[in-house]
């Protein structure tokens, strides 16, 4: 659109909520003024057709913003217990925990050594598997069905604390002041 075409628009829109506003002012048409409102609200950014619109619309009414929502909350959650557990045991219990959580069907992890592994029954069932390389010697394999378990944008949140917890500079040093404090080298 051109600089004079984007000015009109603007001008009609400003005249159309001063229209709306006006007439909330009489107390028997200030619904209607609302809903009109709404309507050519609704119609406007119908007729602009962003694509974010869309989606965003679709993501309240099916509830994939609260999906998402649950899963961030939940992911945090994760990343607090696993920063607690202090031995290859107690990360290993929160790992499983998690993984079964965020729908993982089987998981292992190498660390320290030792191998742990928790599995559900996958069947014949096609999967997809995510392997995490850890320092060292260490890993963690994690298996999913294709299509089920909780919203799957926290696969990678997930793994990324899976990898920056079990990692042996992030072990060696306890607090997260710790953390930055050998980062910088001590100069903070």
């Amino acid at each position: 659109m051109t600089p004079r075409k984007v000015a009109l628009i603007l001008y009609g829109a400003c005249a159309v909520g001063a229209v709306f506003s006006l007439a909330m002012m009489n107390s028997r048409t200030s619904g209607i003024a609302i809903i009109m409102f709404c309507v050519a609200a609704w119609v406007g950014v119908q007729h602009l057709g962003y694509v974010e619109f869309g989606v965003a619309g679709r993501m309240f009414v099916d509830g994939a913003f609260r999906r998402q929502l649950s899963g961030q909350v939940a992911i945090r959650g994760f990343e607090a217990g696993l920063a607690a557990a202090e031995s290859a045991e107690q990360k290993w219990e929160v790992i499983r925990e998690g993984a079964t959580r965020f729908g993982f069907k089987a998981v292992r992890m190498g660390l320290d050594g030792k191998t742990y592994e928790h599995q559900h029954d996958l069947g014949s069932e096609k999967h997809w598997t995510i392997f995490i390389p850890l320092e060292g010697d260490g890993f963690v394999e994690l298996e999913r069905l294709f299509n089920q378990g909780p919203d799957s944008s926290v696969v990678a949140p997930f793994a990324d604390i899976v990898w920056k917890a079990t990692s042996p500079k992030w072990r060696a040093v306890g607090s997260k002041a710790e953390v930055l404090d050998a980062m910088m080298g001590g100069q903070r």
